[in-house]
């Protein structure tokens, strides 16, 4: 019998463009590790398995749909990553935003979009992860598809929702979805939910953070992170809320892909068997090293993360709040 995966990813890639102030496209490609042209793989779940796989973790997969025009791309990517368990639906076209950035301000506008997934498109061997973690790129992944797998599977499911806080107009142009706490219908099957403020405050129809992390815990999820950037992030663990702060780093090279740092981080630890707090001050010095680099290529080891995660917990308060 072979053991089982620590964690399987459900979620369609993303290969976006990324367009700066002055129409100038910048962006940095995974697998060259250079400035191009184009559309590139900026997915949180990339980011994930490329924390997961540098921390010696090889019992990953990823399921998704993606187009003909990338689906060599992205095998190619995640073998350089050293992940080799895919499982992905070809579609007509890959799931894409045109991102255009000015400062701290964002506009998104959708440029392609794949296929929806199915419990059918899920092997039998993927159900009985550690983990399933659920990050749809653009409501891919039904919120009835959820409940039923929690229903056939033993694994506990970790869901990040920012798929579910955008709709889209006649235009293609993306914007808040103002129905996006039907999430919380889903959430007694969840272990870990992990919103950023912004989808925290869609979901819960919430501005206050302790009332937000109320709804949640009303709807019956274990444990929710929020994460809230620069700012660090508030934890909530069955009614108990902890702060942890982020990690000051030196410079902000590229903030895109740091929730999906994060939570790799935040994995890799648990499987190490630390404990919740340790496993977020952990995610959070990930995070950080994320934000100070481009593309992939921001873990060398784990004694950075290591001494950022404990330095961040010298600085906490253990205060509940």
């Amino acid at each position: 019998m072979t053991d089982k995966y620590t964690l399987v990813a459900l979620g369609n890639p993303q290969y976006n463009a990324i367009i700066s102030k002055g129409n100038k496209e910048i962006y940095y490609d995974i697998y060259y590790y250079s400035y191009t042209r184009g559309r590139i793989l900026s997915d949180s779940i990339a980011h994930v398995l490329y924390v997961l796989s540098s921390h010696g973790l090889r019992k990953i997969a990823w399921i998704g749909s993606v187009g003909v025009d990338y689906i060599h791309s992205i095998k190619r990517c995640l073998r350089s990553m050293e992940v080799s368990d895919f499982a992905f639906i070809l579609a007509p076209e890959t799931t894409g935003f045109e991102v255009y950035v000015n400062g701290g301000k964002r506009k998104i506008a959708l440029i392609g979009i794949a296929q929806e997934l199915e419990l059918a498109d899920i092997p039998d061997e993927y159900l009985n992860a550690e983990y399933i973690l659920i990050a749809p790129s653009f409501n891919e992944i039904s919120l009835d598809m959820i409940r039923e797998l929690a229903s056939i599977s033993t694994a506990k499911i970790i869901l990040d929702p920012e798929g579910y806080t955008y709709a889209i107009d006649e235009y293609g142009r993306i914007f808040d979805n103002l129905k996006a706490d039907k999430v919380l219908k889903v959430l007694e099957d969840v272990y870990i939910f992990k919103p950023n403020i912004r989808e925290a405050r869609l979901i819960s129809k919430r501005s206050n953070v302790i009332e937000m992390f109320e709804v949640f815990e009303n709807h019956g999820v274990d444990i929710t992170i929020l994460n809230m950037g620069a700012k660090g992030t508030m934890l909530d663990i069955n009614g108990k809320y902890y702060y942890i702060p982020a990690y000051r780093i030196s410079m902000t090279v590229d903030v895109l892909g740091s929730g999906g740092a994060f939570l790799g981080g935040f994995i890799s630890s648990i499987m190490c068997g630390e404990g919740i707090l340790k496993a977020v001050a952990y995610g959070n010095a990930v995070a950080s090293l994320k934000i100070e680099s481009y593309g992939f290529n921001y873990i060398s080891s784990r004694v950075e993360c290591e001494k950022r995660a404990d330095h961040i917990l010298r600085t906490m308060s253990h205060t509940l709040l």
